[in-house]
């Protein structure tokens, strides 16, 4: 018996390995088989196909998710895994363990960018000279009837950056014109050296407008402000989680106004250095909440009004009516302006991509064709807690300090500046003219850009199941407690980066209505 096992196995082997090599048995070969070696050779080709389809389908998913195809892609994203590994079995079979070793080195080592152009005798023409082809190549997909974009920037302080806002608002005029304004938001930037937790520290903020001309100065708006971590909105283990954009314009409703008297929906932005003595410490950027800007009527008392409902069964998805397009900036930046600790390379690696997201943010509003009527609101923003450091290499070693390269601010000022922002996004009121312009993008993201921004954003990603949620509330109250106890002795001892008492892992709707 044990020879009779020991001859189908060979038997099938060599089956197995002439398929896989292309030339397979031929019939003749496979008739003169005994029954039982015939029927576990093809059960064993069986399940060679189908775990191979199963694979292709999961590398293909994977290749499905990434936003940057084309040559941004080809030089930035993971090789593809299967052709990594037949050029290594290739090499061992014909160069041996050395030219095994070198290929499996190549084919494992992190993606590098192809080396920029030579640069030009004036940077500031090169640039110029990119960001005008990149007009002319998105001319053809631009809206017949679309409205100017205009940015203005302008300085705040943190405490203060509210009513510096309002204050802006009302004396250009724009206060009382929400017909001409696409959104506003807070600069991700992390600017100047100690920026510690002052709440004096300097911040930026842009105004997205169609005002082409002066207007007459107004009375100020009023606005109000979202905190991430209260529960606002219910959900449930799995569902979808919730846009900060959602959750503003529900309490714009409930305030009886829409997008033609909203002055903007957008995330509120902390960015902190987490040990000032120590370079190597991280720079963290995380969302606060959500700020609310509209004509007199956004106030403390709707969000007051809004809390007493809390938790709120909002829809699953966006408001009725309402797009919300969330954009990967992250991938665009990465492959144009990889170091978040100085300005982009000119000329650029990829000058067929935006320079900047704002460029990214008047592109979408301008093919799309929208009008600053419908929009409630246009930003760069951040979405979860990350490092805006740049970890390099050099000399073998990962270097990563706490300065930046210095740049001048819009109060006239130089200062160290880390740049942030990893999504753009636009919520709009839809028509169906929006629908021929949303094909007009997705156009453009193929021909152009050779992109697909939307993927890789984590926009209402689902819930995540709350961690000793099974639990009894009071088990759960007492594993808090030493959670807490160790924060503070980690804290105590210096060790800033093994807390366990990390912020919440979705704004607005946590804990999930599903813990016992």
């Amino acid at each position: 018996m044990l020879k009779r096992l020991k001859a189908i196995r060979e038997t099938v082997s060599k089956a197995m390995e002439a398929s896989m090599s292309g030339s397979g048995p031929t019939p003749e070969q496979l008739d003169q088989l005994p029954p039982e070696q015939r029927a576990a050779y093809e059960a064993a080709l069986a399940e060679v196909e189908a775990n191979q389809r199963q694979l292709d389908e999961f590398y293909q998913a994977q290749a499905d998710a990434l936003p940057l195809q084309g040559p941004a892609g080809a030089a930035l994203n993971p090789p593809d895994p299967r052709a990594t590994s037949q050029a290594i079995q290739q090499a061992l079979a014909e160069g041996g363990l050395g030219a095994y070793l070198k290929a499996s080195w190549t084919g494992t080592a992190p993606p590098k960018p192809p080396a920029a152009p030579p640069r030009a005798a004036d940077p500031a023409a090169q640039a110029r000279l990119e960001w005008e082809a990149r007009e002319a190549a998105r001319a053809p997909y631009l809206a017949p009837d679309r409205a100017p974009v205009q940015i203005s920037r302008i300085p705040a302080q943190v405490h203060s950056q509210f009513q510096q806002v309002t204050t802006h608002l009302a004396s250009t005029g724009l206060s009382a014109r929400p017909d001409l304004v696409f959104g506003l938001y807070q600069v991700p930037d992390h600017i100047g050296h100690d920026l510690g937790r002052s709440k004096s520290r300097y911040i930026e903020w842009d105004i997205v407008h169609a005002a082409t001309g002066p207007l007459t100065p107004a009375g100020p708006p009023s606005s109000t402000f979202l905190p991430a971590d209260f529960t606002w909105v219910a959900r449930a283990s799995g569902e979808p989680s919730v846009l900060d954009e959602d959750l503003g314009i529900t309490l714009l409703s409930l305030a009886g106004m829409g997008p033609d008297q909203s002055l903007g929906v957008t995330r509120v932005v902390r960015s902190i250095v987490e040990d000032q003595e120590d370079s190597a410490g991280r720079t963290l950027i995380s969302v606060m909440g959500t700020a609310v800007f509209g004509r007199a009527g956004v106030s403390d008392g709707v969000r007051d009004r809004l809390a007493s409902a809390a938790p709120m069964a909002l829809p699953l998805g966006a408001p009725a009516g309402v797009v919300t397009e969330v954009l990967n900036w992250g991938a665009v930046a990465a492959a144009v302006h990889p170091n978040s600790q100085g300005p982009a390379p000119i000329p650029s690696p990829f000058s067929y991509l935006p320079g900047t997201a704002q460029e990214l943010l008047i592109a979408y509003i301008q093919i799309v064709g929208i009008n600053p009527i419908d929009c409630y609101g246009a930003s760069v923003t951040e979405d979860e807690t990350r490092n805006l450091r740049t970890t390099r290499q050099s000399y073998g070693f990962s270097v990563s300090s706490n300065t930046s390269a210095s740049t001048p601010c819009v109060d006239g000022k130089n200062r160290m500046r880390m740049f942030g922002g990893s999504l753009v996004v636009v919520s709009y009121r839809d028509r169906p003219a929006y629908q021929e312009g949303r094909e007009r993008w997705a156009a453009y993201q193929r021909d152009v850009l050779q992109a697909h921004l939307e993927r890789g954003t984590g926009a209402r990603r689902p819930v995540i199941p709350m961690a000793w949620g099974s639990l009894p509330r009071s088990m759960r109250k007492v594993i808090n407690a030493a959670e807490w106890t160790l924060d503070a002795i980690d804290t105590l001892s210096g060790d800033w980066t093994s807390s366990t008492n990390k912020a919440n892992p979705h704004r607005y709707c946590w804990p999930p209505t599903d813990i016992t």
